[in-house]
């Protein structure tokens, strides 16, 4: 989807839109798909890379803050279409830091089982944008991507070290209004629009700014590991990598990323 594309619903265009955030274009997934045909899609071709078969996990783990239904967790729809029978399958809602709470879960999972885990970030964020609110249509698209973990052999990669934060007093900064048990869906909430994502986004860069780079330092601290010529930071926003070999310094924790 191009700017041009979601611009108009939203009272912007192209130019603003690059202006302010450097994207240009961001994927939707077609009519009728479902987070976990993207989840599945990923999953396969996560198992491919690692040379396995759905017969060979333990576990699938699927970070979701757009399940394709409130029950069943996505995960058992990856797992039947997969064919992964003898595998446990469970989905993790941590929005934006999803991935790494499912792989800190898959993690003590395999702890205990051994095995393989499959690990799956999923999203459609087109289905629940308000495409007139140019604070957040212009910045989410749809979109999975998988990893497969296991052992570790040798001096191979491995996961040197996971942090799990959560500042539970600042929910209110990033939300889906209804929708669940506090305010189930009735036209009273479709007319003010409460079923739509919604985000406070200087709330949620003054955020990043006070908080992110001391987390990262700390996080670094812990796994014996530091910038180096052969590093790069990525955070989640739509921009580029917040620390690039080209500019090794902390200092652009503290500030918006510029897109390359």
């Amino acid at each position: 989807m191009s700017n041009d594309e979601v611009a108009a619903a939203a009272g912007v265009d192209d130019a603003w839109i690059t202006g302010k955030t450097g994207i240009r274009e961001r994927r939707w997934a077609a009519d009728g798909q479902a987070t976990s045909d993207l989840a599945t899609a990923a999953g396969r071709a996560a198992l491919r890379s690692a040379d396995l078969t759905a017969e060979d996990l333990s576990v699938i783990v699927v970070a979701t803050s757009t399940p394709d239904r409130p029950q069943p967790p996505t995960a058992a729809y990856v797992q039947q279409r997969l064919g992964a029978i003898g595998a446990a399958a469970f989905d993790v809602n941590a929005v934006c830091s999803g991935m790494v709470f499912a792989l800190s879960a898959a993690e003590g999972v395999l702890t205990r089982t051994g095995g393989h885990a499959l690990v799956i970030g999923a999203d459609l964020y087109s289905r629940i944008l308000n495409r007139a609110d140019r604070r957040t249509v212009i910045l989410f698209g749809d979109g999975a991507g998988a990893v497969v973990m296991g052992p570790s052999v040798g001096h191979g990669p491995r996961i040197r070290h996971l942090a799990l934060h959560s500042f539970g007093e600042l929910s209110g900064l990033i939300e889906v209004p209804a929708g669940g048990s506090r305010m189930p869906v009735d036209q009273t909430v479709l007319d003010a629009g409460l079923q739509y994502f919604a985000m406070d986004g200087r709330g949620v860069r003054n955020f990043v700014g006070d908080h992110l780079p001391q987390l990262v330092k700390g996080s670094c601290t812990n796994a014996m590991s530091y910038p180096t010529t052969s590093t790069t930071l990525y955070r989640t926003r739509p921009t580029a990598p917040c620390w690039t070999p080209s500019s090794p310094t902390w200092n652009c924790l503290a500030r918006p990323c510029t897109a390359q």
